[in-house]
This record gives C-alpha cells, sequence and structure tokens, in this order.
C-alpha cells in the first residue's frame, strides 16, 4: 500500500502540495499554520491515495507539513516519503479495546440485564476518540433496554492510535457478539436462537436476513455436514457460524461537487471534495451524473480533487463520502437540468451534443455546483446484514482454511453493484486479517515495536481468501433516506469478520471434546494466529501416543 507520502513545489504566490490524504481541507489548515502563511497560498491536490483505511485522515498531516516547511524555507520542490517501518511505529493502530461484562438472562437465554465495562487505549494522546460511537454499535440489532454500557477510554505509553476502517462498529458488534456466544455456551442452546431471543422487535428486518441467507447458504444442511465431518476426522475440524449486524450510520458534511460542461462537444468534468481511493467515488460519481442529465457515461471525467475548488470539506471517511459525494453531484444536475428545460423543450428529443451547443449559443450557464451539509436534512439510517462462515483448522498446526463465507447486506437500491460487491468483499477480508494474522508486538523494556515491516507483521494474503466467498445483496430493497436509494456499503462488512472468532472456537472445542478435555469455555488470544489456535487447543504428549 502507497506509504504516508508528499510533493510539494513552489508557485509564485504560494506552494502546491500533493499529498496522500482522505482529507482536503486538514493539511491545508496544518500547513497555513505550521508556516504562518494564508491558507489561500496552499493548493493541496490529490487526484487519488492508493490505499488508506483511515490512517490518512489526520496523520498526513505530519508529512504534509515537514515536505511543506522544506518548501517553504529552501524555494524548491519536496518529496517526502515515510519507509513502511518508521510508518508502523509512529502512525497508530487501531485502538485496541478490552471490556468485562456481567450478564443476567432466564432458562431461555432472553437477556434481564447486562453490564458492560469497556475500555479503549488512545495511546499517548487522545487525538481520535471513538468509545461514544462503540457504544451505539454495541447495541448491534438487539433489545438494549435493560442494559448498562460504561465507556472509558485511557492513555498508554504507546503511539497516538488513530482510525481504522470501521472505527467502532468493529469493535461494538464484537463485544455483544462474544456476549451472545457465551450465554448459548452456559446454557447449551443453540447461539442462533439466542440471538434470536433477543432481537430487537420494532423494524427489525434480521429475522428476516438470517432466514434468507439460511436458505441461500444450506446452513442447517451444511451444519450436519460439519458434525459428520469433525465425527469422523481426529486432526481436523471445521465449524460453521452465522452473525448478524445492525450498522448506525450517520452523515457528516461538508462535500461539494463542481459540473462543467464543455460546449464544443458536451463532454463533463466533475471536481468534487472526496478524495479517491480505491473505494469508487469517482465512478459514482460519473454514473450518478450520467444518470441525472441523461449524458454517455464515456463523455464524463473527473478531475483531481483541489482545495482551490473544494475549500473547507470534510474527510472522506465513515463509509458516507461516496454518498455525500453523489448527493452533490445530483443536486448540482438538477441545478444543470433546471437551466437546461426551456431549451429542451423547443427543440424536442435533441442529442446530448446538440442540446449543449444550442444551450451555449443561448447563453446558458454550463457549469453548476452544490456543497452536501448536514443542513440537507439527509437523515441517517441502518446497514443491517448477516454472514455465515466455515472454516477448517489443522489441529496439528493450528493453521486454518476458510472454505465459504456467505454476506448478506442490505445495500438499498446499490448505485454501482460492482463497486459494491468488491467494497463488501476487500472490507470482510480486512476483518479476516484483523482477527487472524495482524498481530503487534513491543519491547517490553524499551517500548519500540517490533512488528514494523512485512516480515514480522502480517496482513492477509491472497491464501487467506475465502476459498468460496459469495455476496448477496437483500432482495427488492430501498432506501428513502439514502442517494437515489442507495446505502453505503464501504465499512459495514468488516464488522462482521469477528464471525471467524466462534468458527474457531468452535472447532477447538470439538479438537479439545475428543483429546479427553471437559466441555468447557475456550478463549483464544486475539488475534488468532497460528500459535495462538495451537496453544488453546491444549495439546499434551499423551494425546499423540498411539492406543
Amino acid at each position: 500500500m502507497e506509504p504516508q507520502t508528499t510533493v510539494a513545489k513552489p508557485t509564485e504566490d504560494g506552494m502546491e502540495v500533493y499529498t496522500a490524504s482522505q482529507w482536503l481541507d486538514l493539511p491545508n489548515v496544518a500547513i497555513a499554520e505550521c508556516l504562518k502563511v494564508p491558507a489561500n497560498s496552499i493548493n493541496i491536490v490529490i487526484r487519488r491515495v492508493g490505499g488508506s483505511y483511515g490512517g490518512k485522515i489526520t496523520r498526513s498531516c505530519q508529512t504534509a507539513c515537514a515536505a511543506a516547511l522544506v518548501t517553504h524555507l529552501l524555494g524548491r520542490t519536496c518529496r517526502f516519503v515515510v519507509p513502511i517501518e518508521i510508518n508502523l511505529r509512529m502512525t497508530g493502530k487501531r485502538i485496541p479495546t478490552n471490556c468485562k461484562f456481567e450478564v443476567g438472562v432466564n432458562k431461555e437465554g432472553e437477556i434481564q440485564y447486562l453490564k458492560n465495562t469497556f475500555y479503549q487505549d488512545n495511546g499517548y494522546s487522545p487525538n481520535e476518540t471513538i468509545s461514544p460511537i462503540t457504544v451505539n454499535h454495541f447495541f448491534n440489532c438487539y433489545d438494549s433496554k435493560r442494559w448498562y454500557v460504561e465507556a472509558n477510554s485511557v492513555a498508554t505509553d504507546t503511539p497516538s492510535n488513530t482510525w481504522c476502517r470501521a472505527p467502532s462498529s468493529t469493535e461494538g458488534i464484537a463485544m455483544i457478539e462474544y456476549i451472545m456466544e457465551r450465554i448459548a455456551f452456559t446454557l447449551g442452546k443453540d447461539p442462533l436462537q439466542v440471538r434470536l431471543l433477543n432481537m430487537a422487535k420494532e423494524n427489525n428486518p434480521i429475522p428476516e436476513l438470517i432466514e434468507q441467507l439460511k436458505k441461500d447458504s444450506n446452513y442447517e444442511d451444511r451444519l450436519v455436514e460439519v458434525q459428520k465431518f469433525n465425527d469422523n476426522n481426529r486432526w481436523r475440524k471445521r465449524a460453521l457460524k452465522l452473525i448478524p449486524m445492525t450498522y448506525d450510520l450517520f452523515y457528516i458534511g461538508n462535500y461539494n461537487s463542481i459540473i462543467s460542461v464543455f460546449h464544443i462537444d458536451g463532454s463533463i468534468a466533475i471536481i468534487h471534495g472526496g478524495v479517491e481511493m480505491g473505494q469508487g467515488i469517482n465512478t459514482k460519481a460519473a454514473q450518478v451524473c450520467a444518470y441525472m442529465l441523461g449524458a454517455p457515461l464515456e463523455k464524463i471525467s473527473v478531475k483531481p480533487s483541489s482545495s482551490f475548488t473544494s475549500p473547507n470539506t470534510m474527510c472522506t471517511g465513515a463509509s458516507v463520502g461516496s454518498e455525500c459525494i453523489a448527493f452533490a453531484t445530483m443536486k448540482a444536475c438538477e441545478i444543470l437540468l433546471k437551466r437546461l428545460e426551456p431549451i429542451k423543450e423547443k427543440m424536442g428529443k435533441p442529442s446530448w451534443e446538440d442540446l449543449i451547443s444550442k444551450a451555449y449559443n443561448a447563453g446558458i450557464d454550463l457549469q453548476a455546483s452544490y456543497m452536501y451539509s448536514n443542513n440537507d436534512g439527509v437523515k441517517p439510517y441502518d446497514i443491517c446484514g448477516t454472514c455465515a462462515l466455515e472454516v477448517e483448522v489443522d489441529i496439528l498446526s493450528g493453521n486454518h482454511d476458510v472454505r465459504r463465507v456467505d454476506l448478506l447486506e442490505d445495500t438499498g437500491r446499490s448505485l454501482s453493484p460492482i463497486i459494491d460487491v468488491a467494497q463488501i468483499e476487500g472490507a470482510f477480508i480486512m476483518g479476516l486479517g484483523y482477527w487472524t494474522s495482524e498481530k503487534t508486538l513491543y519491547d517490553a523494556e524499551s517500548g519500540k515495536m517490533l512488528t514494523d515491516r512485512t516480515w514480522t507483521y502480517k496482513p492477509p494474503g491472497i491464501k487467506d481468501i475465502p476459498a468460496d466467498l459469495r455476496v448477496y445483496f437483500r432482495r427488492n430493497s430501498t432506501n428513502p433516506f439514502g442517494v437515489l436509494q442507495s446505502k453505503a456499503t464501504g465499512e459495514p462488512a468488516l464488522a462482521m469478520a469477528s464471525v471467524i472468532t466462534h468458527a474457531f472456537r468452535e472447532a477447538l472445542r470439538a479438537a479439545r471434546l475428543d483429546a479427553g478435555y471437559d466441555d468447557q469455555w475456550v478463549d483464544i488470544n486475539y488475534p488468532c494466529t497460528v500459535e495462538n489456535i495451537f496453544t488453546a487447543v491444549g495439546h499434551k504428549l499423551e494425546h499423540f501416543k498411539l492406543k
């Protein structure tokens, strides 16, 4: 992935700064404050970012200011690239979370009271505190009227932690799903039935989605096949688990979009205040523009984002960047359509090129802009989903294979199905890496990070991708609150990846029963690395003696 990097070059009245950032406005503010110069002398330009996932929302300002300082003092172009080792040591990580809970249930597993106290490690400074939002996600899809949650943010002697894809939702949903599994195990109940028993009753589509996914994934028959496999295999065990998700999406602003139509051939240029970083924001903006104006998609080009054309914009994150840019683009198109309407009525059914030529000759302004803000009255909404995962664990080594994943998500009326499928797949697999291989280690004496390169820090690779990954959209879904009835897809699927931890536990439970252990709850240290899985099995020498 692209590291933290910036190129700054002098101009006649300031400088242009090309930085790998998710936020046009913040580097502009940071550099202006650092150099004590007017903000209008600093032009931040972002063509695209080569991967980010939250780590370039605020931390990109460090390299941007460093490069800008050199250019300011020396009057020369400066390129600043942070090596991966330094980047991993200084940037901070996803905020670690620990919880302690007490729960009372009736004999069926329905929660009578729940008290959850959790702690989140901000590092040495509280730059990005996510605890309040984590509380919201902890409720997930359940009836929380008798729940008490205490959130704590703590400071530790580690680098200041920061945003990472699906912050708060990953931690919140992981905590409550762990509790549901623990209730089911203690009572000897089916975990899925315990979850359904505790569901919120009003306006909750999750039970319907669960039934749909069970049917699509052949869930019941596969449970029987898993049990049969485990009965016939001592050293390889399988498990199939299913969890639900309700992702509470909220909007942030401001985001602008400028549409310029060129009279000579009807081609269109879009400049917006978002940042393309592989999530398809430019593609969605172009598709919305083509749909609204009735113009050919091939005539639309999305240009680099710039703080001169898009000042005062919010960061692209929280899954809403694409939606807000699409909204602003849609509104700008409506402005253009209103201007073109009198010309179009006189011409009948003209081609796009003829319409634009006629409008130009009539003196019609062929450029329009709109800025989405929280004043637009766009309402937040829930994104619901459910995921079933089947894993096979090699009990002798601790290695595992994800055999199949079935993931059903409510995408509303998808703006771009190919992009949305890719976003869901990518988010989920990123989550698998978080729960299975991405372990950070620090020297106990010096506090130095020991896992500062890909030789020691392991993101998921091609063999970690599920052998069979099936993504389903909720059938006939709409969203009255979304842009063109769509829903966001960038982050929610990652929050469902914790399902793999429950599948590991179930597979190890089967292995331990075969080894003669009592049926006890198995805790696996996170992340569920090869060594942590191997250790949790509880191997003894006598287990390997032939009888």
